[in-house]
């Protein structure tokens, strides 16, 4: 895993991006959150629900304290800062998904980072341990100073982890005079079989390196089998096969009046 200088392992999946904004919060003494609006899931957490379509229920002031920027789009993150550079606690963001991105955009995300000195997120959910060792970000070229591990972490079982520097993490420890930063509940954290199958999961990780790359090439015999039978049965207008070897998804689009939801209930049934 990348960014291990120091890491926590919250024992509930919840908890992994609350505790490093909170960190970032705490060590910058800043109260806003840049947040990549076109990724899909940041948690169920106030300060990310209230920048969404569904912020019912959400109070206001919380709304107001998280800001918006697209994937792939180094206009939107340079807006992020323009109208109070030194109020922004951290840029949070999915290091690749379904798109790399772009080199343009990965060195806008770095230079602003380092001009106005907000920490740099990346959320791991999603890419760890599809790509690389390391994560999505060992491909993407940046570097963060907090990353968020979960699901893949112990194949599926609820752990979730945060590493990442030093310096930032301690806040949630004894070893200084300032307000200590609330990690994490340890309701869960003492769930055995749960850091067990963790504990699995890195030792195969470490002990086959080449997996990733069995993990292309069989991906890939997949999606050429899947595309056979898309063309096989005339379907190439409307399925298609989205993203890297390793990570491929399955994109419908409508057809006639038989909407998108009948359509993927069809497609997992068959």
């Amino acid at each position: 895993m990348i960014g291990k200088d120091r890491s926590s392992a919250p024992g509930g999946t919840k908890y992994r991006t609350n505790a490093a904004i909170r960190s970032a919060g705490a060590f910058t003494g800043r109260e806003y959150i840049g947040v990549c609006a076109n990724q899909p899931f940041f948690g169920s957490s106030d300060w990310y629900v209230g920048a969404t379509n569904c912020n019912s229920g959400i109070l206001s002031a919380v709304k107001n304290y998280t800001v918006g920027f697209n994937f792939k789009d180094r206009a939107s993150v340079q807006a992020v800062f323009q109208q109070d550079p030194n109020q922004i606690a951290a840029l949070v963001l999915e290091p690749m998904r379904f798109e790399h991105p772009t080199p343009v955009f990965i060195d806008t995300i770095q230079s602003e980072c380092r001009r106005y000195r907000p920490l740099l997120i990346f959320d791991e959910m999603v890419t760890e341990f599809k790509f690389h060792a390391q994560g999505a970000s060992k491909m993407s070229g940046a570097a963060a100073n907090l990353y968020c591990w979960e699901k893949s972490l112990a194949n599926g079982q609820s752990v979730a982890a945060v590493t990442g520097r030093r310096d930032v993490m301690n806040r949630a420890s004894n070893g200084h005079t300032k307000k200590r930063v609330f990690f994490a509940s340890s309701t869960h954290g003492a769930e055995i079989p749960q850091l067990a199958a963790m504990m699995k999961v890195l030792d195969r990780i470490k002990a086959d390196p080449g997996m990733f790359e069995r993990n292309r090439s069989n991906g890939a015999l997949l999606r050429t089998n899947l595309d056979d039978c898309i063309s096989e049965y005339g379907l190439a207008d409307h399925v298609r096969l989205v993203a890297d070897n390793c990570h491929f998804v399955v994109e419908l689009s409508r057809c006639g009046d038989l909407g998108t939801t009948w359509q993927r209930l069809s497609f997992c049934r068959s």
